[in-house]
């Protein structure tokens, strides 16, 4: 229903209760009226209980306009809020414009609640939305240069856990500890939850390749991070290594997330050289790879050294094995043309 016939309608609603308020209150004159009116008598000077009713029905007429009109307004000022929430809400997870955490968020443009965990709701998949983790295995999933990640990861209560694999040798000698997708993407949306342990660390890259040593040689990472408890967060430039930052590069223009051990709700937005990291319904980072900024932050950071980063225009999609405790589930991604 429009807002508009929403609003129109409740506002009814509420006049109706109230005038039905109104003549309960003026009903106990009502006997008193009709017993006067019947033996039309009175003593001199005295006021007829006729007249005495009226005046009573009066005063409770007037109660009852006042309680009318307040009933009202509070019963319209009330529709007004929730349907001023409601949109906001629909507004913030649909078109994405909320400043700001957004409780409930999910990233795809359902509504909080309307799919069950790791699951599609029916308008998500009419937007073309899809499974990447199915909430059951690893399943679509390999490690990095190898074909099998379990090493390190395990899927738990459905969510996929970090399983305690050795970060200390390098991936060239230690295979398969990040967890890489099977399937390559070139413009896409990505969304995932996400929960850390205190002081863990963990990232998301995109568009990475097999070539190099490291997932990141290739790979622009979204950070996954405890903010107060990992000295990452305290490092790199004006806060480009806190979650949610493209690692090293750009920092979110705002700190968005819960406290450790809560869910996340993120988003990264692939369209051709735009990319956007969202994080608990707030666009906290914003950039344009090959541009002027971007190449200037590149020369400027490790990633110089290595020419294949940022330089394949599909590549995995990868959940980083730091060797701290990280959890992901509700991990939905669609392709952009």
């Amino acid at each position: 229903m429009p807002r508009a016939r929403k609003e129109s309608a409740m506002k009814r609603f509420w006049m109706l209760m109230a005038m039905t308020a109104a003549f309960a209150w003026t009903m106990p004159a009502l006997p008193a009226m009709a017993q006067e009116g019947q033996s039309g008598e009175k003593k001199s000077g005295e006021k007829s209980t006729a007249e005495k009713a009226k005046e009573r029905s009066r005063s409770v007429a007037e109660k009852a306009s006042r309680a009318t009109s307040r009933t009202i307004k509070k019963g319209v000022d009330a529709t007004k809020k929730g349907a001023k929430t409601g949109v906001a809400a629909v507004a913030g997870a649909v078109e994405g414009t909320k400043e700001g955490s957004v409780e409930g968020w999910t990233g795809t443009g359902a509504a909080p609640g309307a799919a069950a965990l790791n699951a599609l709701s029916p308008g998500e998949k009419e937007d073309g939305w899809e499974l990447l983790f199915n909430g059951r295995d690893l399943t679509g999933f390999q490690g990095f240069k190898a074909k099998d990640a379990s090493a390190s990861w395990k899927v738990t209560d459905g969510t996929i856990a970090y399983a305690g694999g050795s970060r200390a040798l390098p991936l060239s000698s230690n295979p398969g500890t990040d967890l890489v997708s099977e399937r390559e993407f070139g413009s896409f949306e990505l969304v995932f939850d996400w929960k850390l342990s205190p002081g863990g660390n963990s990232g998301v890259m995109y568009q990475v390749t097999e070539e190099g040593d490291e997932t990141y040689w290739s790979g622009p990472e979204y950070q996954i991070l405890d903010n107060d408890g990992h000295p990452d967060a305290k490092q790199g430039s004006n806060g480009n290594r806190t979650a949610a930052a493209c690692y090293d590069l750009y920092a979110p223009s705002t700190d968005a997330t819960k406290a450790v051990g809560e869910w996340n709700v993120s988003k990264i937005v692939m369209r051709g050289n735009h990319v956007e990291h969202w994080l608990n319904g707030a666009k906290v980072v914003e950039y344009e790879r090959d541009s002027e900024d971007w190449n200037q932050r590149i020369e400027a950071s490790k990633f110089k050294q290595w020419p294949m980063f940022a330089a394949a225009s599909r590549g995995h999609i990868v959940f980083q094995d730091h060797g701290d405790d990280v959890w992901y589930r509700n991990i939905k991604v669609r392709e952009l043309e």
